[in-house]
């Protein structure tokens, strides 16, 4: 893989050399980094598939209108790349969340002269649900609380602009953007239904 020239070192008479890699350790080189990329690519899709396959399970026994609209995401995503498409996606991963948050919510989870949240109060749901079932650990509320306000906030910020910049030369939602959308969401229901299996809470259901 490497080729190698000896030389006699002026007249010390030490000995130096000069190596360069061959040909054929550039292609092994090449295959081996082909190889762990294709490995790595595939333990990530195995990860995300695991979780899509867990979220369409559950959102179908407690919120199929959920289910319904997520699944057509991900189905968007592989047709053509266009900035409708991406916000309508971007759109419909907001509203998503909260048919979920308004599935799992319950008017009994609200103590004192607490007021029930809106539609739009995605964290707040969660946030009262959380406290419902016990969630011992302060960290892992926190954490899904963040997560749940970082993508509520990523999708208003989205919907401004796009109500904001009509015209596509000024601002479009982009491939990415919507892929972000659509992954995020899987990855905070799944943390949250997670949780509501932990703790025996599987009584959950769109009327109630």
């Amino acid at each position: 893989m490497i080729d190698v020239k000896w030389f006699l070192g002026g007249g010390t008479g030490a000995k130096i050399f000069f190596a360069k890699i061959s040909s054929y350790g550039i292609d092994w080189l090449e295959q081996s980094i082909e190889e762990v990329t294709e490995t790595e690519g595939e333990v990530l899709k195995h990860i995300f598939d695991e979780t899509k396959d867990f979220v369409d399970v559950k959102l179908e026994e407690i919120c199929p209108d959920a289910l319904e609209k997520i699944k057509f995401c991900y189905k968007d995503l592989l047709s053509d790349s266009h900035p409708h498409r991406n916000a309508r996606i971007a759109y419909d991963c907001r509203e998503i969340l909260k048919d979920f948050t308004d599935a799992i919510f319950k008017e009994e989870y609200l103590q004192d002269n607490e007021i029930t949240p809106s539609r739009n109060q995605t964290k707040n749901k969660l946030s009262y649900t959380l406290r419902a079932i016990k969630i011992e650990s302060e960290t892992t509320k926190k954490m899904l609380e963040t997560q749940m306000d970082y993508l509520s906030k990523y999708f208003d910020n989205l919907s401004s602009f796009i109500q904001r910049n009509t015209h596509p030369d000024r601002f479009e939602v982009t491939e990415e953007d919507a892929k972000r959308c659509v992954i995020y969401t899987y990855l905070v229901i799944a943390d949250v239904l997670k949780l509501l299996d932990k703790n025996d809470n599987s009584g959950f259901s769109q009327e109630g």
